[in-house]
């Protein structure tokens, strides 16, 4: 009995953080004169920027301390890509690193589109101007700009929209947008193209660690080779007959 409830305990701790993984993680995005942005999960909500007055000084610092030991990390490969593309056939390997990387970023975005839901609650826009004909072109351009958008994501990935409005408003002098957009996605199906993406990077890390170490083990040779050689430069030192 005692092993059967061990098992049984388990398995509920297992379905628990299976579960964990199919609750949606909502980002949530709304615009009513300045911008409202928050960070759902579940119920739950995890985070919450809205603009404000005030000015907040040290997380701009600690931001700073954050990119330049990203910068110190990223260095290393670019290093390592300036060594190879020195040397013979090196730019044609580099080429083969670029798109490698773009097939990951291609079917990293294509996958994580795809299991995107996006939800347009409230999307108004009110184009004005002080001039009329300026406020014609604008609502073209609005419009020419946002159906397109609109169509591509419907086509790449579950679309809703509930209210939308773009109209020109002649009384206006400044235009007026109020919006309301959620997009959320379940962790469960972006967590394997996260790690696929993860997997190949490190596939592509690990080809020009090798490369680096190839062009190091030559130089090492040209350099034992050069001090065999006797000082006047005319070969290797023979023994007299």
């Amino acid at each position: 009995m005692i092993k059967v409830q061990w098992y049984f305990i388990v398995l509920i701790i297992l379905a628990f953080l299976c579960a964990l993984f199919f609750i949606p993680v909502t980002l949530s995005f709304g615009f009513d004169g300045k911008p409202d942005i928050k960070l759902y999960y579940g119920f739950i909500r995890v985070f919450r920027m809205k603009d404000s007055d005030g000015k907040k000084k040290k997380p701009k610092k600690e931001k700073k301390e954050k990119d330049k030991k990203k910068d110190k990390e990223k260095g290393g490969i670019f290093e390592s890509l300036k060594k190879i593309s020195r040397e013979e056939n090196g730019l044609r390997f580099i080429l083969d690193v670029i798109k490698e990387i773009k097939e990951i970023v291609k079917h990293t975005t294509k996958k994580t589109i795809k299991n995107l839901h996006i939800v347009i609650k409230k999307l108004s826009i009110a184009v004005a101007s002080d001039d009329a004909a300026k406020t014609g072109q604008t609502y073209a351009a609005i419009c020419s700009a946002v159906f397109p958008a609109l169509g591509f994501f419907q086509s790449k990935c579950s679309l809703r929209i509930k209210r939308l409005s773009i109209i020109p408003d002649f009384t206006l002098i400044k235009p007026d947008v109020r919006c309301h957009i959620n997009v959320w996605l379940i962790p469960a199906f972006f967590v394997p193209v996260l790690l696929s993406a993860l997997f190949k990077w490190l596939k592509i890390s690990s080809k020009i660690d090798k490369q680096e170490l190839i062009i190091d083990a030559k130089k090492k040779k040209e350099q034992s080779g050069n001090k065999r050689k006797d000082p006047d430069g005319h070969g290797f030192k023979t023994a007299n007959k």
